[in-house]
């Protein structure tokens, strides 16, 4: 005998007035028998434009078969669970959607139709292009970046972690943070914590950090909090940028600048205008002139008058 199943669907269709996601239920041969006032919310049809219409009009062409193939797997009595594809809106865009779709049967379980609920992901999607977009960043940093728990456990570690300590992350993740910090700078992880713990950010905290082979590496560390999405405090994010370069120049800077400063001869530095900016202890003490006296000046105060025509060696004035 012939099932009313349209009379069937509207009898379900006050279940679905609440939902929040689009729900809409259809025959067999796909034409709409209800919809719930959310269809407003995810596609933009007023509920009424689409009873009556097929399910076809909610999707791409080149998606139809699509269709016909989920449609097969509710007729085998399988259930479809967030699968995820686009659907069209009222005004023709393409819509990213979540799809869950259920066989409606009747009491001889035979199937006379199914249910779909259509669940909006643009903005799942769009978080997860976000997040992607960090992990690449993330991974092709040359800083270490580190995240760990509030009690200092690491949870996260990236290829320039690795490569400026020496751990792997299967060798990192899960174990204290402390095992990069020197015994005698232990107590600088509880300042750092206290501080996140009371939502501080932490930037350019100069100090030394130990790798896997216990070498020393000079570092700059910015920490900041990480919040879950009711602001509250749940972790620790770490930047470690190794600066042992920089010291290395400082160190070499300062040892030039003490071979110049005891050297016996004048060292004189000058611009290509002819203004001198450094003076060496040499220069005071054959030359006369404190360094006081003489920086910021023209290198034509140190020259003769009768050697005036000389300055074009220093200078390209």
């Amino acid at each position: 005998m012939n099932y009313d199943v349209s009379s069937h669907f509207l009898g379900l269709a006050a279940v679905f007035d609440g939902m929040q996601d689009a729900v809409l239920i259809h025959d067999l041969d796909g034409n709409i028998f209800t919809v719930n006032p959310a269809i407003k919310d995810v596609l933009n049809y007023e509920p009424q434009d689409l009873l009556g219409l097929p399910v076809s009009v909610l999707i791409p062409g080149d998606l139809l078969e699509e269709q016909e193939r989920l449609l097969r797997q509710i007729l085998n009595g399988e259930r479809v669970r967030q699968y995820r594809t686009v659907r069209l809106n009222a005004n023709g865009n393409a819509i990213p959607v979540s799809l869950s779709l259920s066989p409606i049967k009747v009491n001889d379980d035979r199937i006379i139709g199914a249910s779909q609920i259509v669940h909006d992901i643009a903005k799942e999607i769009e978080a997860e292009v976000a997040l992607n977009r960090l992990a690449a960043i993330i991974e092709g940093s040359q800083d270490a970046i580190i995240s760990k728990t509030l009690e200092g456990i690491i949870t996260s570690w990236n290829p320039a972690a690795e490569s400026m300590f020496g751990y792997t992350d299967k060798e990192a993740i899960g174990r204290p943070i402390t095992i990069l910090i020197p015994d005698e700078r232990l107590h600088e992880e509880e300042v750092i914590l206290g501080k996140i713990r009371r939502g501080e950010k932490i930037a350019h905290f100069e100090t030394i950090r130990k790798t896997k082979n216990g070498d020393l590496v000079p570092i700059s560390l910015t920490v900041s909090p990480v919040r879950d999405h009711g602001g509250r405090i749940v972790g620790v994010s770490k930047i470690a940028r190794n600066i042992s370069s920089r010291h290395l120049a400082e160190e070499r800077k300062a040892n030039l600048a003490a071979v110049v400063d005891s050297s016996d001869d004048a060292i004189i530095g000058i611009t290509v205008t002819g203004l001198i900016t450094s003076w060496n202890k040499g220069a005071e003490r054959i030359l006369g002139y404190t360094e006081r006296e003489v920086i910021g000046k023209d290198v034509a105060l140190i020259i003769p008058e009768d050697r005036i025509d000389e300055k074009s060696i220093y200078s390209k004035k």
